[in-house]
């Protein structure tokens, strides 16, 4: 006899062969109903990645946020720092620097454009609307609402304009969005709340507290869903350790190398400044009701036909709660950026995730309340909702932008053509409020000139708004120049010393 038969392996006593005795059917049947749940949303995410990518870069960068985040991402670069962000006048601290650091890399993998100047702010676009739909399956796994929160999402007009932007708005809000998903996984299991610190310290590094924000939809959870159990999980604080220890090490540097110079403008001029005294333009809270009825279409119109529906949805149903922790974590949010004296219509992005969530929760709820109703009458509702949505996402991108934006392309041409000019020469500008624009296509200093008297002496370019030509045409050394860009907004014009009468 063999000794391998007579003297069998430890091994097969000890841990025998583990036969599958589970049916092949049933097998099947697992990842039939896991493709069910999760096909559709790797449908959303390749239509998102089509509409977020599409043209990304046809378009020049433009005042403010774009061409001021992609001149901190070159001139940082340029520096060959990293910690410390920095302008083409010096260390810049307006900002966290994880969203400029996302610039850097793309920059660094793909070169200096437009598109990949934006390519960070469209991921986190195509990360929001796929975060929209686990969050929804989280709650109340349901394929039908998560479908149609994501759907909803990507088509939500100045959502998807301003995800095409390289601004730190949309990527904040992903990172909100993934905070709030952990901390919601985190009641099954509670590794997630260490994920949940991570999230938060990834939101506080893009947008500085505007990254806390995640606290209201928690806390908005928590009481709809009568889930407290976490107050006492010492993972929850441990996570919320973690993400105070990843915050630590930016903060403590730039304090330590900068002193008050920093925290001036970090958080004094940033974010108690702006909340307390005021910045900006005259927005009121008037303006953004306005915003959201004329630029939320037909989001804000089919949110307060709900309203009524909430009185009759069933009080255990997971939809019901989605669609408070929708609506209040949206009322909330509203009124914070109301109170604040700084009205921006960007500041209202946040909203726009939780009305997809309130909204689509809604429909679904609403759905089931008439089902006696015919199913086809039901989804031509449906399709008008989001055919509408599409018309006006696509109608602000590619039709209104134009529109918003009459003079962006020419900074870029302008800018272009100060780039090329010898660095010998210097440039002015009269009577422009903003030209990150140009200071980024133009790679030079511009210096503003506070009246029309020319400088006394040298060759020099002024770029001024068009209007302004009957001013300069009265001064003999501006007629006496040649005129090197002339477009409806902006024209820009050589004075060569040779022909100064004041040489």
């Amino acid at each position: 006899m063999d000794a391998r038969e007579e003297f069998p392996s430890a091994r097969a006593i000890i841990a025998p062969p583990i036969q599958n005795t589970m049916p092949r059917k049933y097998n099947l049947c697992i990842m039939s109903a896991t493709a069910k749940k999760y096909l559709p949303l790797g449908i959303i995410i390749i239509v998102a990645l089509a509409l977020y990518l599409f043209r990304l870069g046809g378009f020049p960068l433009y005042d403010y946020d774009e061409a001021t985040y992609g001149g901190i991402a070159l001139a940082t670069l340029q520096n060959h720092a990293f910690f410390t962000l920095h302008s083409l006048t010096g260390p810049w601290f307006e900002k966290p620097p994880l969203y400029i650091w996302g610039i850097m890399a793309s920059i660094k993998l793909f070169g200096i454009s437009e598109w990949s100047i934006r390519l960070p702010s469209a991921l986190c676009g195509v990360s929001a609307v796929a975060l929209i739909y686990l969050l929804v399956m989280e709650m109340a796994d349901d394929v039908t609402t998560a479908t149609l929160a994501s759907t909803a999402l990507l088509v939500m007009p100045l959502f998807y304009f301003e995800g095409r932007q390289s601004r730190m708005d949309i990527p904040v809000i992903a990172a909100i969005l993934f905070t709030l998903l952990a901390f919601i996984k985190g009641r099954k299991d509670r590794r997630w709340f260490l994920l949940m610190g991570v999230g938060l310290a990834t939101a506080v590094m893009i947008k500085s507290v505007i990254g806390l924000l995640v606290g209201v939809p928690i806390i908005l959870f928590a009481l709809f869903f009568k889930e407290w159990k976490w107050i006492k999980n010492r993972y929850f604080w441990a996570g919320s350790g973690i993400g105070l220890l990843l915050l630590l090490p930016w903060h403590l540097y730039e304090l330590s190398h900068f002193g008050n110079g920093f925290w001036s403008i970090y958080f004094t001029q940033q974010v108690f400044s702006r909340a307390v005294a005021g910045f900006g333009g005259g927005i009121t809270t008037i303006t953004y009701l306005e915003l959201l009825w004329y630029q939320f279409v037909p989001w804000t119109q089919v949110a307060i036909l709900l309203l009524p529906l909430l009185y009759f949805m069933k009080r255990s149903d997971a939809r019901t709660k989605i669609a408070a922790l929708g609506l209040g974590t949206a009322l909330v949010y509203f009124a914070l950026f109301a109170a604040a004296r700084t009205k921006l219509g960007e500041y209202l992005l946040p909203i726009y995730p939780f009305v997809a969530l309130y909204v689509t929760a809604g429909l679904s709820s609403l759905r089931e309340k008439t089902s006696s109703m015919p199913r086809w009458i039901w989804a031509i509702g449906i399709f008008v909702i989001f055919s509408t949505g599409l018309f006006y996402t696509l109608r602000v991108q590619f039709i209104d932008f134009n529109k918003w934006y009459p003079a962006v392309y020419a900074e870029r041409d302008i800018g272009n053509l100060i780039a090329a000019s010898p660095t010998t020469t210097a440039i002015y500008s009269y009577n422009i409020q903003n030209y990150p624009t140009l200071l980024f296509y133009g790679e030079k200093a511009i210096v503003p000139l506070q009246s029309t008297t020319p400088p006394q002496s040298g060759s020099f370019m002024l770029i001024a708004q068009k209007r302004s030509i009957p001013v300069l045409s009265q001064i003999p050394r501006y007629a006496q120049a040649s005129v090197a860009y002339d477009s409806d907004a902006y024209i820009l014009i050589f004075v060569d010393s040779s022909t100064s009468p004041l040489r």
